[in-house]
């Protein structure tokens, strides 16, 4: 398996990162889960999290390029 998650780990603070010129606010997410190269359910092997929203508690598998690691 590939360590191919750049540096995120579980338990980090993590937000989205919405498109450049919009004015969407980043959602901030904890990093529950690193997902193995085998269990990512896209057919694009891509590097993939899960996640536990804080907002409202649901938990979602994310690309590593659709999140951001937010500095504490």
């Amino acid at each position: 398996m590939p360590d191919w998650w750049e540096g995120f780990k579980v338990g980090q603070l993590v937000e989205d990162d919405p498109p450049p010129g919009t004015s969407v606010v980043p959602s901030r997410a904890l990093v529950i889960r690193l997902c193995p190269e085998n269990e990512n359910p896209y057919p694009v092997p891509r590097p993939v999290i899960e996640i536990q929203w804080i907002a409202t508690g649901a938990t979602s598998l994310m690309f590593t390029t659709d999140m951001r690691r937010v500095e504490q």
